[in-house]
């Protein structure tokens, strides 16, 4: 991903790893390594308008916990580690809207038996989501795979791995769901 506003370039792994590079020389800037467990981590992030925070879901302890972790780009640093220790909310991706003026977030509540009770759209304010509006499995299902298409840059290679490689795809912005 494009940091907007500064020469930077931030790859995100599967296995828990960001790297942050510079444009202007063409290096590796940072690695920093997130997650301690093996589970994929291909959950959604993004910059701040201004490019100077970098946020980024991660499942840095357990698969079955999400976080939302704000990075100061300029030292890679973590600012803020939000949602930490929660077991029932699972974020999935971030965006954001600059119509809006607003940071939309995708993802599910799992319910008293562990698994997912229902998919949500809600905004971030601040440290909290706010506005949580319930969706469909159908449309959950679409939108996070839409969403990972997304950030893979709708490639040939990744449509045809897509669960979504058979249908047509419509854009989807958080907001508008």
């Amino acid at each position: 991903m494009f940091c907007p506003n500064k020469n930077i370039f931030v790859v995100k792994s599967t296995d828990g790893l960001l790297a942050f590079y510079s444009l202007d020389t063409m290096t590796l800037l940072k690695k920093v390594h997130f997650a301690k467990n093996i589970g994929a981590q291909d959950e959604g992030f993004c910059f701040s308008p201004d490019g100077r925070y970098l946020f980024n879901i991660e499942k840095p302890v357990s698969s079955l916990a999400t976080e939302l972790i704000v990075y100061e780009t300029k030292n890679s640093q973590v600012k803020q580690r939000l949602f930490q220790g929660e077991q029932k909310m699972v974020l999935s991706h971030i965006e954001y809207d600059a119509e809006e003026a607003s940071y939309y977030v995708l993802g599910f509540i799992r319910g008293d038996n562990g698994v997912k009770s229902y998919g949500f759209v809600s905004k971030r304010l601040n440290n909290k989501l706010i506005g949580m509006k319930r969706i469909s499995d159908k449309d959950f299902d679409y939108i996070r795979a839409y969403k990972h298409l997304e950030l893979k840059g709708f490639t040939d290679k990744a449509i045809e791995w897509s669960v979504l490689k058979d249908k047509e795809l419509k854009a989807i912005k958080l907001s508008d769901v």
